[in-house]
């Protein structure tokens, strides 16, 4: 495995019409390298993989029609032309993480994987599934619904707004606008279940709001959690929603977005919305790594107390991450001068969603040793 300071993947030169190939390029030396002196940890940082259920009823792809109204801004974009391809990417990392030998400039074998919220993207168990499966080892089943892939991406889908990687030439408008290439075989290939080994090292996990809310937005009532899993795909804007409370409208009743035309496609309970409980009970841990204690931290629900949790929770972020930083040694900060859970060393905190912070007994303290866990405030020693 190479890293990127020693070749990178970049745009290459366009192929047909804007559409750019991601070609090899050189890599990225570092350019204030540094001696550690004496490197106090290493770890990998993954945040905001998005294992997706591309095919879900509660996708809401057709709001990318309204991309260029403005008040709708803050929906989108409600779909990629890559999203099938998302867990064979995550799976690819897990590989690459598994081959790192050191980190390039401490020498030091990474202790931890640090993963900082939105591991899923949609609040459904089957993401939820995939999540575990790729960083934990398993089966990954990219497919849901029926066998075969189901949704916006098929040649035989209405309309043009999508890529289509099976259908005819330039019939889409990523195609006919933009240079995207046919490829097909290209879904049937993304949706077959293959097996990820896991990482080789603890990882330490936040909740994030797509852990939470549908798409990260929206609120998952009883009327969508129903659609969620059910048969009726909206495929279009219903009429009578107000474009200047459009997000407002999304983020309380989300159901209201799959009241306009609709089609049939394959229910699947496994698409049920997760409950925090299913997420937050194995994930959130202490880790000792050497000196260096990490710590996931919850926030508070009220807006005075989140504000407070997480300028508690980014002082220890930006102690530890100083401490690594290339330009300071390990003997450059001095060990006096933070200290959190009661004194015994920095802390790596998310503040991940408002919600209310509760402590965590040893028993839901993961893979690491049973340990102390710490809600409060960083402060000067």
């Amino acid at each position: 495995m190479s890293l990127t300071s020693e070749r990178t993947l970049v745009a290459g030169r366009p192929e047909r019409r804007v559409y750019r190939p991601v070609v090899e390029g050189p890599g990225e030396p570092h350019q204030h390298p540094v001696d550690v002196a004496e490197p106090i940890a290493c770890f990998v940082h993954l945040t905001d993989l998005h294992v997706t259920d591309a095919q879900s009823p509660a996708r809401f792809e057709f709001v990318n029609a309204m991309a260029g109204d403005r008040r709708y801004r803050e929906l989108l974009t409600m779909q990629r032309p890559q999203e099938m391809l998302n867990n064979h990417a995550i799976a690819a990392m897990v590989r690459a993480i598994n081959d790192l030998e050191a980190g390039p400039l401490t020498g030091a074998r990474p202790s931890v994987v640090v993963m900082t919220g939105d591991a899923i993207d949609n609040t459904q168990h089957n993401e939820l599934a995939n999540f575990f499966a790729l960083l934990d080892g398993g089966t990954v089943r990219p497919d849901s619904g029926a066998q075969g892939y189901e949704g916006v991406q098929l040649a035989s889908w209405p309309g043009s707004l999508f890529w289509k990687p099976d259908g005819p030439a330039d019939a889409d408008d990523f195609q006919r606008e933009l240079g995207f290439p046919r490829h097909p075989g290209l879904l049937d290939e993304a949706v077959r279940s293959f097996e990820s080994p896991g990482l080789k090292i603890p990882m330490l996990r936040c909740y994030g709001n797509h852990e939470q809310e549908c798409q990260g937005v929206g609120v998952v009532t009883p009327a969508l959690a129903k659609a969620m899993a059910g048969s009726r795909k909206p495929v279009e804007m219903p009429a009578g929603v107000d474009p200047d409370a459009a997000v407002e409208t999304f983020a309380r009743e989300p159901a209201r977005f799959m009241t306009g035309g609709s089609r049939e496609v394959t229910p699947d309970a496994d698409r049920r919305s997760i409950s925090r409980r299913e997420f937050v009970d194995p994930s959130f841990y202490v880790h000792d790594a050497g000196d260096v204690r990490f710590i996931a931290l919850d926030t508070p629900g009220s807006r005075r107390s989140f504000a407070r949790a997480a300028t508690a929770t980014s002082s220890c972020c930006r102690i530890t991450a100083r401490t690594l930083c290339p330009t300071h040694t390990a003997s450059s900060v001095r060990r006096s001068s933070w200290s959190c859970c009661g004194g015994r060393a920095w802390c790596c905190g998310s503040t991940a969603t408002s919600t209310p912070t509760g402590s965590r007994s040893a028993e839901l303290s993961g893979r690491s040793p049973p340990a102390r866990w710490w809600t409060g405030h960083a402060r000067r020693a």
